[in-house]
C-alpha cells in the first residue's frame, strides 16, 4: 500500500514567496541601489535558478510517500529515501493525530529538508537520539528501530496496514 504524504496550499504558498519572488526583487532591488539600473540579464538569471530550485523543491514535496509490503516499509522522496525490514522493528508507536508528544518533537536538522510544516531527512530529537522524518500533517507515527526513530504521517488505514504486517 502507498500513502502520500499531504501538502499543504499554505505549504505551497510560502514555498513560491519564498524561493521564486523574494530572491529576484532582492537581487533586482539591490542591484538597482546600487547602480541605478536594472539589469534583465542578472534578473532573468536569478530567476532561472529560482525556479530549477523550486522545481526540485515542488518535486520532493509531491514525491514523498510510505510504502508497505510483506516485508519492509519504505520511505520515499527525491531527496531522501529509507527502508527498514519488519524484523528490524521493535516498536510502533500510538497513532498521534494531533501531534508529536514532547520526547518526539524535532530538535536539529541534521541533513534534511524543512519549509513550513513539511519536515523530510535526518533530525536529532529534543531527547537528543536521531530520527529520520518524512512528515508534514498530522497524524503521525513513530516506529523504534535500534537506537534510531522514524516518525512519519500517514493516515488510519495506513496505520492499521502497518500494524497487522508487523503482527504477522
Amino acid at each position: 500500500m502507498i500513502f502520500s504524504v499531504p501538502q499543504e496550499l499554505s505549504n505551497l504558498a510560502v514555498l513560491v514567496i519564498v524561493v521564486l519572488i523574494v530572491p529576484v526583487l532582492l537581487t533586482s532591488g539591490i542591484e538597482f541601489l546600487l547602480t541605478k539600473k536594472v539589469t534583465w540579464l542578472l534578473a532573468g538569471f536569478v530567476f532561472s535558478v529560482s525556479v530549477l530550485i523550486l522545481t526540485l523543491l515542488l518535486i520532493q514535496l509531491n514525491s514523498s510517500k510510505v510504502l508497505v509490503s510483506k516485508s519492509s516499509i519504505k520511505f520515499e522522496s527525491l531527496f531522501y529515501s529509507r527502508t527498514i525490514e519488519h524484523q528490524q522493528v521493535e516498536q510502533v508507536s500510538p497513532l498521534y493525530e494531533h501531534g508529536l508528544p514532547n520526547r518526539y518533537q524535532l530538535s536539529i536538522r541534521t541533513n534534511g529538508v524543512s519549509l513550513n510544516g513539511y519536515h523530510a531527512g535526518s533530525y536529532r530529537l529534543k531527547d537528543n537520539t536521531e530520527a529520520f522524518v518524512l512528515m508534514s500533517a498530522p497524524p503521525y507515527a513513530v516506529v523504534e528501530v535500534k537506537n534510531k526513530q522514524y516518525i512519519f504521517s500517514l493516515n488510519e488505514d495506513m496505520y492499521k496496514l502497518i500494524v497487522e504486517e508487523l503482527s504477522n
